[in-house]
């Protein structure tokens, strides 16, 4: 009877055994499932980078409309003149004679900078 039961011990031993490995191999794998760099949680990160890129891409569209807009002003056979002569006047600095050019100081608030905010109004700060 002594080894029949010491028999029955190892089997049982291998069964709870088979189980223990059965379950850990469960743990590790579902761990990655989720954790792992093709997990759940990876796939929600790239869904959120996804749809920033989107955003992203959707802003870039409209300037480049925007930009092709003003490029079709200049250019092509329906050229809006007022609008080359005002680029043109502006990225070159001149005037025509009949023209006059008022200076005025910028009023600036207290604890403002005085400085002009673009490049492009740079051309036409004349200083504070």
């Amino acid at each position: 009877m002594a080894v029949f039961s010491a028999s029955r011990k190892r089997g049982r031993l291998r069964r709870l055994l088979a189980h223990v490995v059965f379950a850990l191999l469960v743990l590790y794998f579902g761990s990655f499932a989720i954790n792992g760099s093709r997990g759940v949680l990876a796939l929600a990160r790239l869904d959120a980078e996804i749809q920033e890129a989107r955003g992203l891409l959707e802003a870039r569209q409209q300037e480049r409309s925007a930009l092709e807009a003003r490029v079709g002003a200049l250019s092509g056979s329906d050229l809006d003149r007022d609008f080359l002569d005002e680029r043109a006047r502006l990225m070159l600095n001149r005037l025509d004679t009949d023209e006059v050019i008022l200076l005025v100081d910028p009023v600036v608030p207290s604890g403002a900078p005085s400085a002009p905010a673009s490049p492009a109004d740079d051309r036409l700060y004349t200083g504070g």
